[in-house]
């Protein structure tokens, strides 16, 4: 199994989390106490989730002013948590000048199945089963395991990981272990190289939230590869491989909600400094950096503007630890393509076609530019347009369709690709 497959399992994760179409509820009629504190909060509704999380999760609300802007705060929190699917929030007097903020909720189903199948043009179809529980202990922790198919990959995962609070760090840890055939292709899509291989990975990930938006994580991971029978270019070849390292990384995003989608804002940047077995790339090093915005118009909130870039500077790499288009926030490039170096980005629309009480469809557009480099060590510059709809589901909250095609106008090429469960 290769570190793709961590990735997906950590996209599964992001996913689940990120998009949340809520039928929640704070109107105008809510009775607001300007002159009041809030001295006490009051939950209903909880089932799995423990009181004392949650009362620890919104202490920062205590002794504040109950004004609607303290209400609303509280309910964007409530939301962007993923627990909930229905939300109310309101204030009780209890004294001259203290209040109450009573909180009555509904979770969201958080331990689940998760079946999904993606199928492109460019890699076929692959598919899987993943258990998640995304409440484990009632605290928010994330634990999930679930295997991974195709017609020339098994593989298998489990992962768990516990939410940074302030000033106490959280962790992340994941074990795979997998059976594969792969392909390795150049930017026009030639074959660089085949290889049957045998794979183990493990990671484990300490993060620390500083302050509301920025997060910091310091890593180790361990990796084995065991190749065999490698065809392509003369000059490529593949033997096993065991190797480690460590990385550093720091995370700021921010995230509001409207009546359709979500307002989120976030930028990224690691560090990885690897050591391998193999004396010809003994210290691989890799650079990455990523920034998104998701953000409605205040206007037209149906209509989303969507915004992508990040890029990959690798040092000394094996081929093995090459990175593929979505290092360069692309599809247009083929699916197979691996790289040490890209850089690229996407910037389009998205728009709710359809609201109802089970979720939203949407239709998105985007154009996407990127700059690679090939295994010629040439830097080949492409570009091209995206399109596609998706269905996002409110009470487990991920997409459970999407569609789309992408057309390469450089290569003047165009892919397909569809996914139930997850995204592509």
């Amino acid at each position: 199994m290769s570190r793709k497959i961590i990735f997906i399992a950590a996209l599964l994760f992001s996913i689940v989390r990120t998009f949340s179409f809520s039928q929640d509820s704070a109107g105008d009629d809510i009775k607001i106490y300007e002159n009041s504190v809030i001295t006490k909060i009051n939950f209903d509704g909880l089932k799995r989730t423990k009181e004392s999380y949650m009362q620890s999760e919104l202490e920062e609300f205590l002794y504040q002013n109950a004004d609607r802007s303290t209400l609303m705060q509280a309910k964007t929190k409530l939301t962007f948590s993923g627990l909930f699917s229905d939300i109310a929030v309101s204030y009780t007097q209890t004294s001259e000048s203290e209040v109450s903020l009573d909180i009555s909720v509904k979770e969201k189903i958080s331990f689940l199945p998760v079946p999904f199948a993606m199928y492109t043009t460019s890699t076929g179809f692959m598919g899987g089963l993943v258990v998640m529980d995304m409440n484990a202990f009632g605290i928010k922790d994330m634990a999930m395991f679930g295997g991974f198919f195709s017609a020339k990959q098994v593989s298998g995962m489990v992962s768990y990981a516990k939410q940074p609070k302030r000033w106490r760090p959280g962790f992340s840890t994941a074990l795979s272990v997998g059976k594969r055939s792969s392909e390795i292709t150049d930017m026009d899509n030639r074959t660089v190289l085949e290889y049957d291989g045998f794979s183990v990975n493990a990671s484990l990930s300490v993060n620390e939230r500083i302050g509301t938006y920025n997060t910091v994580s310091l890593g180790g991971s361990f990796s084995y590869l065991d190749a065999s029978k490698d065809s392509g270019y003369d000059s490529v070849h593949l033997e096993s491989l065991t190797s480690g390292g460590v990385s550093l990384g720091w995370n700021i995003s921010m995230s509001e909600l409207n009546e359709f989608f979500t307002s989120k804002t976030s930028f990224g940047a690691r560090a990885q400094f690897l050591f391998t077995n193999d004396s010809d790339y003994s210290h691989p090093r890799k650079f990455s950096m990523f920034a998104s915005l998701q953000k409605p118009i205040a206007f037209f909130p149906r209509l989303r503007l969507c915004a992508s870039l990040s890029g990959l500077y690798g040092i000394g790499n094996p081929i093995s630890f090459l990175d593929g288009r979505e290092a360069g926030s692309v599809s247009i490039l083929p699916g197979k393509f691996r790289t040490e170096r890209i850089f690229g980005g996407q910037a389009g629309v998205e728009v709710a076609i359809v609201k109802a009480k089970f979720g939203v469809i949407s239709l998105y557009a985007h154009y996407e530019a990127v700059t690679a480099q090939d295994f010629d060590d040439s830097y080949q510059f492409n570009q091209g347009f995206g399109g596609g709809g998706k269905l996002y589901l409110s009470k487990i909250a991920f997409p459970a369709l999407s569609a789309g095609v992408s057309y390469n106008a450089t290569t003047n090429t165009v892919q397909f690709a569809a996914a139930f469960g997850m995204s592509f």
